[in-house]
């Protein structure tokens, strides 16, 4: 044993274990505002909360900066956590505290659940918490949240259950379910980690007594409904998003794949490793103090397993009936099974520790085996960390780190440019990702998220038709599981920002996208690393060489100085013949599909598309008919607000119609002069109002269906 061993056993046990838990969040605590930006879904949820926080923009429940606009509860990301930090912090240290707390209190709960109900020793414990906060935390903030806080929370109502008058027991529970309520994702918490709670009290405790059944039901029924709001917003909107379209799934062959692969993911991992940590479980069932609790926790983990495939065949049933279901995954049953693979992992070195310090086993080669295979398994978990970092690091110098994509000065010009010209106005990115822009408060055409509308989504697909005719644009990074939008990256390979499967260094967009579309929703900006050149563009500010003709070392350089002083060169163009938000125009152009209407957009030149609306005959409002004579009225002023939009038109003796460039929602309200009027989807994803003649003044109030008191005024 060498010397340096020795001096590291020699340490107090809680400062190995304090060394081990900051190591794991190594980047975060040594960068600071520096680090990372970009992991997962963080692309969309992070700029969003940037948007609000960091731009002075009250939190209201429409918000205009995913893909032109979505209910803020639909999107899954209006937590109350997520608010009340950033409002507290500044967004730098908001984003660390949501990422690092988590997973300290992943690591430190699941080795008190080792500690209190599996009685294992500090040790393996320890590398049990150490193993689940290292193997099931690569997907940051608001995913690893849920199973952050899941430990805690057993931890917690495990305390209760024992000590019902304890005011500590309660003030814990609250604290740990107000916790894993408000800080995941709707569909990644609802109903999840209720299942979790059944199986761990019926299967591991063994809980037998009505009043702790009581507790367990009450306290899961409280933290579901402290998301009402959130679940009837998905609910309501799940069918009008575009998730049935742009994931797979409903019939047995791809839901009994995608179980199996979720289930081979989480019983194998990434180089085997959990299923060399289940294997070291298998092993310590030779062992008798260890096989009862060890048996209790191999059938939980059983049985979640048989409920992936039992929740597959249900939504097999049911889809036919509910086809947004379609777009739901029941593989997320599975994230109960991560705590019990880690603490497996526990028993595991429990019983190699203890074979290795038994009198029998000091001496020949059982010894050094014995004695190995504890050390090999703290080497694999770390290997796995550090290749994680590895991906997080060539993240990093891709895409940069929080600084950079926060402080850009040529987007912060840009930002105040829109916000001082009175009316919104939207930015689209070229080999950008599409969500990025929104951490400016800069509405974007683009910017992944589930809920996006299937309406909105039909349009982007005919207004990026040229690009989606190119060779290879699936293996861009625009294109998500199967047409989901984010931005039009003709370029990149697997997210990489130096490397190109094209080298030009110049480009005109009108090759990837429909102009007069591009336009006519409000597309004002264009955001690019490289140069266009299109004649409808007007260059606003760049630099001198465009990114695809820099070298390979150059461009690392140009990002790594960047990632630290905010400024990556970037060129901004305005486009002078997009249309404003609001308009009116003549003349109603009616179809009897979505197909023939949608084709007629992409045929339709600027003119026709600034003076006609195309409108589906179903969608008609009865007051408006294909042959109502209509005129051009003059917005005389706009007002866009929160969750209301007014705008003022100039007296006419014929009616109009007015078309706004927000994305098309049923839950938006209007009344014309004090009247109701019917909203419309015109041009197939946006807003359609009819003024009948003499009308001065119209306003649209958002009023989702979780106001109820609202709605049903």
């Amino acid at each position: 044993m060498s010397a340096f061993y020795k001096k590291l056993l020699a340490l107090p046990f809680r400062v190995r274990f304090a060394a081990v838990i900051g190591f794991i969040v190594l980047e975060y605590i040594v960068l600071g505002k520096y680090s990372l930006f970009i992991v997962g879904d963080n692309i969309s949820v992070l700029p969003y909360y940037l948007a609000f926080v960091t731009r002075d923009i009250p939190f209201a429940h429409w918000t205009p900066f995913a893909t032109a606009g979505t209910d803020m509860m639909a999107t899954g990301y209006a937590t109350l956590v997520y608010q009340w930090v950033f409002a507290l912090l500044p967004p730098w240290m908001a984003f660390q505290v949501l990422v690092i707390a988590p997973i300290l209190a992943a690591v430190l709960a699941t080795y008190g659940l080792c500690r209190r109900i599996f009685r294992l020793d500090p040790g393996p414990s320890a590398f049990a918490g150490c193993a689940y906060g290292i193997l099931f935390f690569r997907e940051l903030f608001f995913i690893s949240s849920v199973q952050g806080y899941l430990p805690m929370t057993l931890l917690a109502l495990h305390y209760l259950l024992d000590n019902k008058k304890s005011t500590l027991a309660w003030s814990g529970i609250i604290i740990s379910g107000f916790l894993i309520a408000h800080s995941g994702f709707i569909t990644r918490f609802f109903p999840w980690p209720v299942v979790t709670f059944v199986i761990w009290f019926f299967v591991i405790e063994r809980r037998r007594k009505f009043l702790d059944w009581g507790i367990i039901a009450i306290f899961s029924i409280a933290i579901l409904a402290s998301r009402w709001q959130d679940i009837i917003a998905l609910l309501a909107y799940a069918p009008l998003s575009g998730m049935p379209e742009t994931r797979s799934g409903g019939t047995f062959e791809v839901e009994m794949r995608s179980a199996i692969m979720a289930v081979k993911s989480t019983l194998i991992g990434q180089w085997g490793v959990l299923g060399f940590l289940l294997a070291s479980f298998a092993v310590s069932f030779y062992d008798r103090n260890l096989r009862a609790m060890g048996g209790r926790l191999l059938m939980a983990l059983g049985v979640l397993v048989g409920l992936v495939f039992a929740g597959g065949l249900v939504k097999i049933m049911t889809v036919a009936v509910f086809p947004f279901l379609n777009g739901f995954s029941t593989t997320y049953v599975l994230q109960g099974s991560g705590l019990m693979t880690a603490i497996a992992s526990g028993f595991g070195m429990q019983f190699f520790i203890g074979q290795k310090n038994s009198a029998a086993s000091k001496d020949g080669l059982r010894a050094k085996v014995l004695h190995g295979i504890p050390v090999l398994m703290i080497v694999y978990v770390l290997a796995v960390n550090l290749n994680t970092k590895a991906q997080y690091a060539k993240a990093w110098v891709s895409w940069g780190n929080f600084y950079q994509n926060t402080r850009n000065p040529d987007l912060l010009n840009l930002a105040e440019t829109i916000g001082k010209q009175g009316t919104p106005g939207r930015a689209m990115s070229f080999q950008m990702h599409g969500g990025l822009l929104n951490s400016y408060g800069i509405e974007t055409i683009e910017g992944y998220h589930p809920m996006t509308s299937k309406r909105y989504l039909a349009f982007w697909h005919k207004m990026v038709e040229p690009w989606r005719q190119t060779n290879g644009w699936k293996e861009t990074f625009g294109q998500i599981e199967s047409g989901s939008l984010t931005s039009i990256l003709p370029a990149t390979r697997a997210g990489r920002g130096w490397e190109r499967t094209d080298v030009r260094s110049q480009w005109r967009l009108a090759d990837f996208v429909n102009f007069d579309l591009l336009s006519m929703m409000n597309g004002q900006y264009v955001v690019s690393r490289d140069r266009l050149i299109d004649e409808r563009l007007t260059l606003l500010s760049g630099p001198q060489q465009s990114w695809g003709a820099l070298s390979r070392r150059d461009k690392i350089l140009t990002n790594l100085k960047a990632n630290f002083t905010g400024h990556r060169p970037i060129f901004i163009y305005e486009n002078k013949t997009a249309f404003p938000r609001a308009y009116t125009v003549d003349g109603v152009v009616r179809f009897t599909n979505e197909i023939d209407l949608l084709n007629a957009l992409g045929n339709a030149d600027r003119h026709k598309l600034a003076d006609k609306v195309f409108v589906e005959s179903s969608s008609l409002p009865m007051s408006l008919s294909p042959d109502t004579p209509l005129a051009k009225s003059v917005i005389l002023s706009a007002r866009y607000d929160k969750d209301l939009v007014q705008i003022k038109v100039a007296k006419s003796d014929s009616p109009a119609v007015v078309v706004i460039s927000n994305s098309y929602s049923p839950f938006w309200r209007c009344q014309v002069d004090g009247g109701d009027s019917k909203l419309f989807p015109a041009n197939y994803t946006f807003w359609g109002i009819f003024l009948p003649a003499g009308t001065q003044q119209m306003a649209c109030q958002y009023k989702p269906p979780y106001l109820i008191a609202q709605v049903l005024r």
